[in-house]
C-alpha cells in the first residue's frame, strides 16, 4: 500500500498478511495432525478440539473477534451440537473462508445441514475412513479405538462376519498429504 505523507513522495508500508485458519475438531487426531501439518505449510492456526468447542458463548466472542478468516475446517460436524453448527455457519456467511469439511464415510452430511447451504467462496468435503496413528486416544468411542484397545486390554479382539461393519484403518500420516492438498486446491 502507498501512502503519502507531507510531500508527494510516497511511502511505501509493507503490510504481511499470513494466512489464518480456525479448525473446530470432534476427532482429536485429525485436528491435532491437520493443525501442526496447516502450521508447516506457515498458516496461522486457531485450533479448538472438541472439549473446548462445546462452551458456544467462548466461540461466540471469538468469531465476533475475528476481522478475517482465510480457511475454516470442520472436523467431524456430525458429533457437535447444533449451537456449534450454528456459530459455525454464521462465521463463514460473515468472513467468506474456504472451507473444508472433514466427516466420516458413516456420516454422510444431509442437504438440509447448514454447512451445505452456507455461502463460502470453496467448499470442499473429505469423506475418511477409519484413522489411527502414534497419538490416537483410545478412549475414544470409534470402532477402531474400541478394537485397539480391546486387544491391548484383553489381547483378544471379536470380529463381526457381518459387512456392514467394515473397518478401513489409515494412518493419519497418509491421510495429512491429500487433506492438505484438497485444502489448498483452487478447485470446489
Amino acid at each position: 500500500m502507498l501512502k503519502f505523507g507531507k510531500s508527494t513522495t510516497p511511502i511505501l508500508e509493507v503490510q504481511s498478511h499470513q494466512p489464518l485458519a480456525v479448525i473446530f475438531s470432534a476427532h482429536p487426531l485429525i485436528g491435532s495432525a491437520l493443525s501442526q501439518s496447516l502450521q508447516q505449510q506457515k498458516l496461522q492456526v486457531l485450533y479448538f478440539p472438541f472439549d473446548s468447542i462445546n462452551n458456544p458463548q467462548s466461540l461466540h466472542e471469538l468469531s465476533t473477534s475475528l476481522g478475517r478468516l482465510d480457511y475454516f475446517v470442520l472436523i467431524y460436524p456430525h458429533l457437535l451440537s447444533p449451537a456449534i453448527l450454528d456459530l459455525a455457519s454464521s462465521l463463514i456467511a460473515r468472513l467468506q473462508p474456504k472451507v473444508l469439511v472433514i466427516e466420516s464415510y458413516l456420516h454422510p452430511l444431509n442437504p438440509p445441514s447448514p454447512l451445505l447451504t452456507s455461502p463460502a467462496p470453496s467448499f470442499q468435503l473429505a469423506y475418511l475412513s477409519d484413522p489411527y496413528g502414534p497419538s490416537a486416544q483410545l478412549s475414544s468411542v470409534d470402532r477402531l479405538s474400541s478394537l485397539l484397545k480391546s486387544a491391548l486390554t484383553s489381547g483378544a479382539i471379536s470380529v463381526s462376519s457381518d459387512l456392514k461393519h467394515r473397518l478401513y484403518p489409515t494412518y493419519i500420516n497418509d491421510l495429512l498429504t491429500p487433506l492438505t492438498k484438497i485444502f489448498f486446491s483452487s478447485q470446489s
